[in-house]
């Protein structure tokens, strides 16, 4: 059962890369939302020592419409970076 629940929440997450350094997790799913993306979740990622943003985060979407209109922000825009968006893909070791 927890596999088909990873499954479907991979097929409605994205990653995201070139996020702005100023960015917020809000900020993003304000931008995704702007551009009529349902969105669940954003988790930016950050050092563990710093909490400085690493440049890429994950968000998570509510559903395959939203996800496909994700997929196709990849190039546009976010406070002066172009982003980079892509399938999310299951994390390889621990």
């Amino acid at each position: 059962m927890k596999s088909r629940q990873l499954q479907t929440q991979l097929q409605t997450r994205v990653f995201v890369g070139n996020i702005s350094f100023t960015g917020s997790d809000e900020e993003l799913k304000e931008w995704f939302t702007k551009h009529e993306c349902d969105v669940e979740e954003v988790q930016l990622i950050t050092d563990r020592g710093t909490q400085r943003l690493h440049g890429y985060g994950f968000v998570q979407l509510a559903d395959a419409a939203s996800y496909k209109k994700a997929l196709n922000l990849t190039g546009k825009l976010f406070k002066g970076r172009v982003l980079t968006i892509n399938e999310a893909r299951p994390e390889v070791g621990s």
